[in-house]
């Protein structure tokens, strides 16, 4: 199976999404080095200050990276799969179609591509929803900015399926999601055009 999240991608965003609390750890030991340099005049105040965002710069670091590994490698729930389907692509993402948003599954196979939402008991059940690969005319990308927080989405895929309703999906890395879809597409049509080999 062809994940979009490789071992350098993972990196690379774990490094962009701890940014926000390395700056906060920067932020409250400039403010400690700050304090002890000008001395009492800066006050109590101003120390607890720059230990607080430390603290908080650590537990964010230690929070983020765990919710971001659990993450990344959870692909949504999955479509059952029919007999001689393969999945050549999956990832976890949020459907754009749904009011607020609904995080699930999205699963690329040799014959479909499959939207299952993620279970949520808080909200009305999604139906999935699903594409023959035919019908996907070309994935592109809208919106990608860099990732900063766990709970942040690098950008949007947009699946031109032909019914003149795009389907939008945000992503980690749309730009990679997108170059393997490509790919995963041209290497199952190719296939099929070439037919069973004997």
């Amino acid at each position: 199976m062809k994940k979009p999240i490789t071992a350098e991608r993972r990196e690379k965003l774990r490094k962009r999404a701890l940014f926000l609390p390395a700056g906060y750890i920067v932020l409250g030991v400039v403010t400690l080095i700050g304090a002890f340099v000008f001395g009492e005049g800066w006050g109590d105040f101003i120390v607890l200050f720059g230990a607080v965002w430390v603290i908080v710069g650590i537990a964010m670091t230690l929070i983020f990276a765990r919710v971001l590994n659990r993450r990344m490698f959870y692909e949504g729930p999955r479509p059952q799969l029919a007999d001689g389907e393969e999945v050549l692509w999956g990832e976890n993402v949020n459907d754009r179609q749904a009011k607020f948003g609904r995080a699930g599954g999205l699963t690329l196979t040799n014959r479909r591509l499959a939207w299952e939402p993620a279970p949520d008991k808080a909200e009305p059940p999604d139906e999935p929803r699903e594409w023959a690969v035919d019908a996907i005319r070309s994935v592109s990308t809208e919106d990608v900015r860099p990732v900063l927080y766990p709970g942040d989405w690098g950008g949007t895929l947009v699946f031109d399926v032909g019914e003149g309703n795009p389907q939008r999906f945000r992503v980690f890395d749309p730009a990679a999601s997108a170059a393997l879809i490509d790919k995963a597409l041209s290497e199952t049509r190719a296939q099929t055009q070439k037919g069973p080999t004997t």
